[in-house]
């Protein structure tokens, strides 16, 4: 992949100071950005476009190490930090990018205290070492803002403190999540003196997903009766349309319609569901266990828990719409439902401007 088609080349340059601060960087940066993936969705979609930036600036500094190129890397990592830094680790989509690159870049031997020096006395090993401590620093603190006052220049010099880290317990998260499979000693139960030899094992989503798979095929009435009623979490909606992008659920005779339009429906209870207030008398709709820990704040009751909750949901169908996956006809009253009760969340009035901009144009040709 060219460098030029993960990021223009107007924004590469505000991103290669490297006596600048990273969050002067980033504010510089945000001035000049082509990306305009704003609304639903946005931050995702940027966060996918700098992750392939930074995939492709680290081949080319092991080619051309420069300073600027250090600090593109580096600056760059910090922006995709940045942007989700307020997602928990666990749920956090890019956590899996971050774990590779400290394995990968381990692997390599960028710890070496002297790689071989270009003519500007920067060498890719030190571009390696400096990228590696940052994202150490960055996995291993509570602060979103850790290393904002911080230059390239200044990372660089700290490169070679070989900060304590072990990135088991971040494999271990992924593998908990089902983004991996789990390893042969991390997927045995740990007992303690309180467990039984028939204490239960929790399911992973990989588990769970993996039935699910055989259900759709063995007993359809429930692999279905799961599907409508998974929780409003980014790795089931990820799974659900998949299921619909693959034509899996056409394969098994099941219409994805009256599925989709079924799950939407118990979302929006869940969301509703969200905005009363939390008492023994309040009864929570249930959910599919899918193996997968909820963050806290989609279990909150409130405004910004449901906004939250909305802003996922209309991710999910925005995709559906997008791919071609489901017409805006079949998700007309789901849709109006949304528009009308949770009109005060700003990324539905996007979503709103955004049907009917796509209205104007289909009416146009």
């Amino acid at each position: 992949m060219k460098l030029m088609s993960a990021l223009a080349r107007i924004e590469l340059d505000a991103l290669s100071d490297p006596d600048r601060t990273c969050a002067d960087a980033v504010k510089d940066l945000e001035h000049v950005s082509t990306l305009q993936e704003d609304g639903i969705g946005g931050a995702f979609d940027k966060s996918l476009r700098i992750k392939s930036t930074v995939d492709a600036l680290e081949g080319q500094a092991q080619e051309q190490p420069s300073w600027k190129m250090l600090a593109a890397v580096i600056n760059s990592e910090y922006r995709l930090w940045k942007l989700n830094a307020e997602t928990p680790l666990r749920h956090n989509p890019f956590l899996s990018h971050w774990v590779e690159a400290i394995q990968r870049l381990e692997r390599v031997g960028t710890t070496t205290q002297h790689g071989q020096l270009t003519a500007l006395d920067i060498s890719a090993e030190d571009i390696s070492a400096t990228r590696l401590e940052m994202i150490k620093g960055m996995l291993g603190s509570k602060d979103p803002n850790i290393f904002a006052t911080a230059t390239p220049k200044q990372l660089y010099d700290a490169r070679h403190r070989t900060t304590s880290f072990h990135v088991q317990p971040y494999v271990r998260m992924l593998e908990e999540e089902g983004i991996y499979e789990p390893s042969p000693v991390t997927d045995l139960p740990k007992f303690t003196h309180h467990d039984s030899d028939d204490t239960p094992r929790k399911t992973t989503f990989q588990e769970w997903k993996q039935d699910l798979l055989r259900h759709l095929s063995s007993d359809p009435a429930a692999a279905c009766q799961d599907l409508t009623h998974l929780p409003i979490a980014l790795p089931a909606l990820d799974f659900l349309t998949t299921l619909l992008t693959d034509d899996t659920l056409a394969k098994h005779d099941i219409e994805s319609a009256p599925l989709v339009t079924s799950y939407i429906q118990h979302a929006l209870r869940l969301v509703e569901h969200m905005g009363q207030p939390p008492g023994p008398s309040t009864e929570t709709p249930c959910q599919t266990e899918i193996g997968i820990e909820m963050d806290t704040d989609m279990l909150d009751h409130g405004r910004e828990a449901q906004s939250r909750a909305i802003r996922l949901l209309l991710l999910f169908i925005r995709n559906l719409i997008r791919k071609g996956l489901m017409g805006m006809d079949v998700l007309y009253f789901e849709i109006q439902e949304i528009c009308v009760r949770y009109m005060w969340i700003k990324e539905v009035r996007d979503f709103r401007s955004w049907i009917e901009e796509g209205k104007a144009m289909d009416e146009g040709g």
